[in-house]
């Protein structure tokens, strides 16, 4: 009896052992690979276009010192200025904006934001709404996806920008993608931290070049469509999360030089904005509040440099301290 308990006890221990030098590798192999994966990934981490260092630098910012946080696609990196907020009206604010950033990837970007943060005001910019999802491209994606930390909600975010798309495993594992990068490799590849990530400009892109472009009126009133159902989904989305954590939710379309479609869509979301009882920034109506100056204020046909940020912004801060929103 006694030699068949030793044999069990050493045939269990022998077991454990490789169990043990099972786990042992693997985690060996995913240090490994994390490793790997930290170098060959695609930065932008220089230059007014460093997404990398602009999303990471949020989270690495002071816990719950940023009370407005500002999503959305170029038109709203390129339209709200945390530096003019903060020096004109003491507001701390930050931009989590990423190329092309659509609706629903903003709502997971909402999401992620409140990991650090208590923030008092969310402003959406809507430019995307009824975006044709046929132009979502895998670049969009990874600006979207690739500069946010890990996280249970960056996988579920991958996930749903990728449905219908194969294979999956190099949106969710971008070694996969980026393991030929070998002869691309720079200094700054190997001494990446996102720990230590920072933006000077708090997410906003910093566009001096100005090109006159023009201004835009129309005489008949808008046409009010509906809202495609994923953004419309994603929209009721962002007002649910809002009103769950107390975040006053202000929808904004930015001005540039419009066309009728454009046009069309600022007033539909106007609309959604009515009808969920949201406050809404009108970019179509400002272009004749706000003295912008078409030869001077934009840097493209789609989008503000620093001057015309810099006059929108200034209405911005004003529009929250009149309304009491950061009290």
């Amino acid at each position: 009896m006694h030699n068949i308990l030793k044999w069990k006890m050493e045939k269990f221990m022998n077991k454990c052992k490789q169990v043990l030098r099972c786990i042992c590798f693997l985690v060996i192999a995913g240090v490994i690979f994390a490793g790997l994966t930290n170098v060959f990934e695609r930065k932008t981490i220089t230059g007014v276009w460093n997404y990398t260092a602009k999303v990471n630098g949020y989270f690495n910012a002071q816990p719950n010192s940023i009370d407005v946080v500002c999503f959305g696609s170029s038109h709203m990196y390129c339209s709200i200025n945390p530096i003019v907020l903060e020096e004109k009206h003491g507001i701390n604010a930050y931009v989590l904006a990423t190329q092309q950033q659509t609706v629903k990837a903003s709502y997971y970007y909402m999401l992620q934001a409140l990991k650090n943060q208590s923030p008092k005001v969310f402003i959406f910019e809507t430019f995307m709404v009824n975006w044709d999802k046929k132009n979502l491209t895998d670049a969009i994606i990874a600006d979207a996806t690739e500069p946010l930390p890990m996280s249970l909600n960056k996988l579920q975010m991958i996930a749903d920008l990728t449905e219908g798309r194969e294979p999956k495993i190099p949106y969710f594992l971008t070694l996969f993608k980026y393991h030929d990068r070998w002869k691309e490799l720079q200094r700054q590849d190997f001494t990446f931290e996102r720990k230590e990530m920072s933006d000077a400009t708090k997410g906003y892109v910093y566009l001096e070049d100005a090109t006159p472009v023009t201004k835009n009126l129309f005489d008949q009133p808008p046409v009010i469509n509906d809202i495609c159902s994923e953004d419309l989904e994603y929209l009721e989305k962002m007002v649910a999360l809002c009103r769950e954590n107390n975040i006053q939710l202000i929808l904004l379309y930015a001005p540039f030089s419009m066309d009728e479609s454009n046009y069309n869509t600022c007033y539909t979301v106007e609309h959604f904005a009515d009808e969920h009882e949201l406050d809404f920034i009108n970019g179509y109506e400002l272009i004749t509040t706000i003295d912008f100056d078409f030869d001077k204020d934009f840097y493209d046909v789609g989008h503000m440099n620093c001057n015309g940020s810099s006059k929108l912004t200034e209405y911005v801060g004003n529009y929250l301290i009149d309304r009491g929103y950061l009290q």
